[in-house]
Formats: structure tokens, C-alpha cells, sequence
């Protein structure tokens, strides 16, 4: 099964569709990334819907085995595919980790894509004070949660992936920086991060 065709159904400007990469990356993974913008005029397409039938991305593919949801196809790659690592199995770090996915989830990338990158960015208005501030609260909880190396554990896991998916996005705003490097230890990750392997090969086009 793992010689079987792997294909990832998105765009290169997705958060979610980069950590799947990200993750697909990290185990060396080959695979084939296969174009669906869902912001295209009349939607992502039928077939897309078949194979996500609410419209959104990723999408996966193994073979015959299909899947969307972006944790659950993270979590089949972890398991599927040799390679390092990308789950902690310490019980600490492993929830660690859970939670900071979810922080991603449910906090940064509303707060840091959508409230601030993209109104800057590609929307070119002025982002909303309550906003940054909204940024730099989730910033301050990442940082005080993070371990002193890695978001996790001590290797790269899933938590470093998710975090940086949003914020290599809003390392790119005004006030990015300066909010980031209000925390020295989450200012540090952005820079290994930013230079590490699995980030390099999947970034975002403004990154190139």
C-alpha cells in the first residue's frame, strides 16, 4: 500500500492544504499535488465535490483510499508512511501537542489569517485594532505553551507544522514581526522554522 499513488487535492495559498504537505514532507512522501481552488468562479468543481462534499480542501488519496479533513489525513500520513515521527509519544507532549493544533484550529488562524493577514494583505484595508490584539493574545498563550526548542516534545511534530502554517502568513503583515518578537522563545521557532526542510519545500508563494 505504501507504493500506491498519493495524491493531495488543493492550492499552494491554503493553511490547511501546507500542513498536509508539510506532514507528507516530513515522512518523504512523493506525491502529486492536484490544483482545486475553491475561491474560483462557480465553486471547486463537481468532481471535487465527490470527492469533498463541502466543497472545501484538502482532499486525499491513497490508492483507493480516500479521505478529507485535514487532521484526519495528517493522522493516516503519521501512520501510513515511514519516516520520522510526527506524533509525540511522551503523554505530556503528546497533548501539548493536541492542544496547540487546536489553538491553531480555533484561535491563530481565524485571528492571524483572516483578521489580520488577509485584510492587509488581500483585501488592502486597514486591519482592526481589536484584531492585532486578538493576534498578540494568541501569540502570548503559544508562547507561554511551547516548549523551549519545539511547539512539542523534542522534535519537530504536528503542533510545530499547524503553528507554522498560520504564522508563516502573519510573519508578512505590518505588525508581524514586532508582535512575534515580543516573545523571544516563539521569535527563535519562526526563525528555525522558516529555514527548515519540510518549510522551504512547501512554501507559500509571498515566502518565495
Amino acid at each position: 500500500m505504501q507504493d500506491a499513488p498519493v495524491h493531495l487535492y488543493g492550492a499552494t495559498y491554503s493553511v490547511y492544504v501546507r500542513i498536509c504537505r508539510m506532514a507528507l514532507a516530513a515522512k518523504g512522501v512523493d506525491y502529486q499535488l492536484m490544483p482545486v481552488d475553491v475561491f474560483a468562479d462557480g465553486g471547486p468543481g463537481h468532481d471535487h465535490l465527490e470527492r469533498q462534499p463541502f466543497g472545501k480542501i484538502p482532499a486525499f488519496e491513497h490508492g483507493d483510499f480516500a479521505l478529507f479533513e485535514t487532521d484526519a489525513i495528517v493522522s493516516y500520513v503519521e501512520r501510513a508512511f515511514d519516516g520520522p515521527p510526527l506524533e509525540c509519544r511522551n503523554a505530556a507532549h503528546h497533548t501539548r501537542m493536541r492542544q496547540l493544533m487546536r489553538i491553531v484550529d480555533n484561535y491563530a488562524y481565524p485571528a492571524l489569517v483572516w483578521k489580520c493577514y488577509v485584510p492587509e494583505t488581500a483585501e488592502d484595508r486597514e486591519v482592526a485594532a481589536e484584531s492585532w490584539d486578538a493576534a498578540a493574545k494568541v501569540l502570548a498563550v503559544v508562547a507561554c505553551l511551547m516548549g523551549p526548542s519545539w511547539m512539542a516534545g523534542p522534535a519537530l511534530s504536528l503542533a510545530d507544522i499547524y503553528m507554522w502554517a498560520a504564522l508563516a502568513y502573519f510573519r508578512r503583515t505590518e505588525r508581524g514581526p514586532e508582535l512575534i518578537a515580543a516573545h523571544a522563545g516563539l521569535a527563535a521557532w519562526c526563525d528555525r522554522m522558516a529555514e527548515h526542510p519540510v518549510s522551504v519545500a512547501t512554501g507559500y508563494e509571498v515566502e518565495m
